[in-house]
């Protein structure tokens, strides 16, 4: 009985003893995290000053609440200049400070390092932006050339405000087409303006394979793709129309999309050599066919060097089809000399 006394007489005890503790630290004013806090006199407590160390504005000036957060009334105070657009600006410790001292703020720097860098918002018309407006600009002076430019400054941008038309006006262009240059204002939706000069290219097409055809296939008119090169620098042997190459194979293995020159196509080989052919001489009246074979390959109307097998003789001759070739008139005229050449 004792023993079950003391138990819960030790039970009461450390009850009473956490009720007193809490009772406490209520009344030292201890509540919460998220409830409010007040002072002894009922006031509301005003919560910390703190420093905003990357503000981004979208105006010309500076507010205090651009700086600092939890200054109340006082945020729209005007406390300095915005910078340009799309610039950035850094204010130190020290200038903080007395702004927070003139406008009785409870805030102080943590070190002398403390800063704010400002930057005004802004939207980026970029250099593409700006070479496109001028593309559209010659292109209704170039009468449907094909052309392309290259601006002096590369690096050429615009900052406009971030509710701005984005489009730009291209005015005073004069285009020089003896120099190949051009020179223009290019305006802003802002009103601000900037000369733009450079150089203008006139662009040929060219035809050009797509992927490897190998020496001997036959170039279809799929096989073609389009590229824009300068015309400058085309050089005459070019081939720049697709007929030259349709229908020919290359002479050796060529890179896809590189222009094609004389002499690096022919057309496909027809006959080969030693390969046997009938050859055909006509003469008044008649036609005189015989067996032949060739001393060398050649294409559709290539001549080449043809044997008769029969007289052992050679002459030359005109491929008609894969194994049929044709002996030219004889240069004479003499119908005899071909006749004796068949024998």
């Amino acid at each position: 009985m004792k023993s079950t006394a003391y138990l819960a007489l030790a039970v009461a005890t450390v009850f009473l003893c956490t009720a007193f503790l809490w009772m406490g630290t209520a009344r030292a004013g201890t509540l919460l995290p998220d409830a409010p806090q007040f002072l002894d006199s009922g006031t509301v407590m005003k919560p910390n000053v703190v420093l905003n160390p990357n503000p981004v504005v979208d105006g010309k000036v500076i507010r205090l609440g651009d700086l600092f957060e939890n200054v109340g009334k006082n945020s729209h105070v005007v406390v300095a200049p915005a910078p340009t657009l799309g610039r950035k600006a850094i204010y130190d410790a020290k200038w903080l400070t007395t702004i927070a001292r003139s406008h009785n703020l409870s805030w102080k720097p943590m070190g002398a390092y403390d800063h704010a860098v400002v930057e005004r918002a802004s939207q980026t018309i970029l250099f593409s932006d700006i070479k496109a407006a001028l593309l559209a600009a010659i292109a209704k002076e170039k009468d449907g050339k094909s052309f392309e430019i290259e601006l002096d400054n590369r690096n050429l941008k615009f900052h406009v405000p971030v509710t701005a038309d984005v489009r730009l006006s291209v005015n005073n262009l004069v285009i020089d087409d003896r120099m190949g240059r051009f020179t223009a204002t290019i305006i802003t939706p802002d009103a601000k303006s900037e000369r733009a000069t450079g150089r203008i290219y006139e662009v040929a097409k060219i035809p050009v394979l797509r992927h490897q055809v190998k020496p001997g296939e036959t170039i279809a008119k799929g096989d073609i793709n389009w590229i824009k090169a300068r015309s400058r620098d085309v050089q005459d042997n070019t081939l720049t129309r697709p007929e030259q190459i349709v229908g020919m194979t290359p002479r050796r293995w060529f890179r896809p999309g590189i222009p094609l020159r004389d002499g690096d196509l022919r057309r496909p080989v027809m006959i080969k050599k030693n390969a046997s052919v009938r050859i055909l001489l006509k003469v008044p009246n008649m036609t005189i066919s015989m067996k032949g074979r060739a001393e060398e390959e050649g294409s559709l109307g290539d001549t080449v060097r043809i044997m008769n097998t029969k007289s052992q003789r050679v002459i030359d001759a005109i491929i008609l089809n894969s194994n049929t070739v044709q002996v030219p008139a004889d240069g004479s005229g003499n119908p005899a000399a071909q006749q004796a050449w068949a024998r």
